[in-house]
């Protein structure tokens, strides 16, 4: 009999892990970190590829919003993500008309971002952002990586939620739009100033004329001694 009991709790507890992992629920752990669940592996990766094709196109895989595009992470949890940048072109890439829009006209959502601090590391283990959400529009935004033809470079997207929010996230967040924006970068020449080569031609002509001058000299002084010598033999 109490076999029986203690199978039974064990197929409860089996059945309901597995109903939660279906459903996507997001299952907190002691450490904070919020372990993903399979059916949430598709909103942390997310690939922009720039490429020539059509004038120019980038390319998000996936299509669907990422859990920080439309964050709903609960207080005193976190997620993490990653963000790829691909240049599938020939010629070096400015990443900077890229943005991130905030939604201004929410001010639930505003208040919900408020409490969630976002930092962004890059491939060089640089700390690119590090701060409130709703703060990432300022300082000019953020500076995505810029790979090189053929390359690929990425961010590693960190969300936590403070433990002193209350509300809940799934009716107070709203879409947060990532435009990566991508154009030519231009190469500017070094131009050589203009006045460098008069310059350099008034050093050679001064150069000439004063050996020209040592050379009249020494040949006025020659001129000079052979006149006197012949003075001396007229004697």
């Amino acid at each position: 009999m109490k076999i029986n009991k203690v199978l039974c709790a064990a197929l409860a507890v089996i059945m309901l892990s597995g109903s939660m992992s279906a459903s996507g629920q997001q299952v907190p752990s002691s450490t904070g970190q919020t372990q993903v669940t399979a059916a949430q592996e598709s909103d942390s990766i997310k690939t922009y590829t720039i490429t020539e094709s059509e004038g120019g196109t980038i390319i998000e895989n996936p299509t669907h919003r990422m859990f920080w595009e439309y964050p709903v992470v609960p207080a005193g949890q976190s997620r993490t993500g990653k963000i790829y940048i691909k240049n599938d072109t020939d010629y070096e890439l400015d990443l900077s008309p890229s943005s991130v829009i905030l939604p201004f006209d929410n001010q639930q959502a505003l208040k919900y971002l408020s409490y969630l601090h976002l930092t962004l590391i890059n491939s060089k283990g640089q700390t690119v952002f590090d701060g409130r959400y709703t703060e990432i529009t300022e300082n000019g935004g953020i500076d995505f990586p810029s790979p090189a033809p053929g390359k690929t470079e990425g961010l590693i997207i960190t969300v936590r939620c403070r433990f002193d929010y209350t509300g809940k996230p799934e009716d107070e967040t709203a879409p947060v739009r990532w435009e990566v924006s991508a154009k030519k970068k231009q190469v500017e020449r070094q131009k050589t100033p203009g006045f460098v080569v008069p310059a350099v031609i008034i050093v050679v002509l001064a150069a000439v004329l004063f050996v020209l001058g040592i050379l009249r000299i020494y040949s006025d002084k020659r001129a000079g001694e052979t006149g006197g010598s012949h003075s001396g033999l007229q004697k």
